[in-house]
């Protein structure tokens, strides 16, 4: 088989795999997503402290918080974003095909992984704002969904600069990660949701305009620091 068609294999299993996952997650009970909810709930209470009792058909449930962690806190579209991210921002520089192949059963892993950790993480952050003084012009729902966004967006650049730390290790050249984790965290977060016909709720436009002014000003940013650190770092700097 030619190069050009191992790699229409190889994305087309990548993305058959992303949608397959996308299609199970829209219908999945919570019993279903044990494999996701279990672990993920464990980490929460080790973050956090809290405990939960798993209710059959609705999730982990802490009484004393009067807090469910249900199917839709699961985080499997955040395994989609962080896989597709290993996937395209990775594959390309790996040249063997059998390294390619095992490449994308190594992403799916890490961002398996990923998803449990930082969901984990953002449901504990959660949990923690629900007691916090808040400024007055910015509601609860507002911060979560905020939290959320900050959580997700720069743990996702966490991942893509701890994987390109260990291809850097193997003698390749570094590379920045920044617009590839950004478009695929706004492609599954706005584009998914548009093409499914979101864009006739009127609050799907604001949660949107929510979404894309966090993300593109956490990109921005990110991208001056990174700026600043090749600036600061350069061997004409040090010269």
């Amino acid at each position: 088989m030619s190069e050009p068609r191992r790699s229409v294999v190889l994305y087309g299993a990548a993305l058959g795999l992303a949608l397959g996952v996308k299609a199970f997650y829209a219908s999945a009970s919570a019993e279903a997503l044990g494999f996701v909810l279990g672990p993920t709930t464990a980490l929460v209470t080790l973050f956090s402290g809290q405990r939960f009792e798993f209710e059959p058909g609705a999730g982990y449930l802490s009484r004393e918080l009067a807090y469910l962690i249900a199917p839709a806190c699961a985080g499997l579209n955040y395994w989609i974003i962080a896989f597709a991210t290993l996937v395209l921002g990775f594959t390309p520089r790996i040249e063997r095909p059998a390294a390619r192949a095992a490449w994308l059963l190594a992403a799916a892993a890490l961002a398996y992984l990923a998803t449990l950790l930082v969901n984990a993480a953002r449901i504990a952050i959660a949990l923690e704002l629900r007691a916090a003084a808040l400024p007055a012009w910015l509601s609860a729902s507002a911060a979560h969904r905020l939290e959320g966004i900050a959580v997700y967006v720069s743990s996702l650049w966490l991942l893509n600069a701890c994987v390109e730390a260990c291809f850097a290790q193997r003698g390749g050249e570094r590379r920045s990660h920044v617009l590839l984790p950004l478009a695929a965290y706004l492609s599954v977060t706005l584009l998914v949701p548009l093409a499914n016909g979101a864009w006739q709720r009127d609050e799907f436009w604001q949660h949107a305009g929510v979404v894309l002014a966090a993300s593109l000003t956490l990109g921005a940013l990110a991208h001056a620091a990174l700026t600043a650190t090749r600036w600061l770092y350069s061997p004409r700097k040090r010269a």
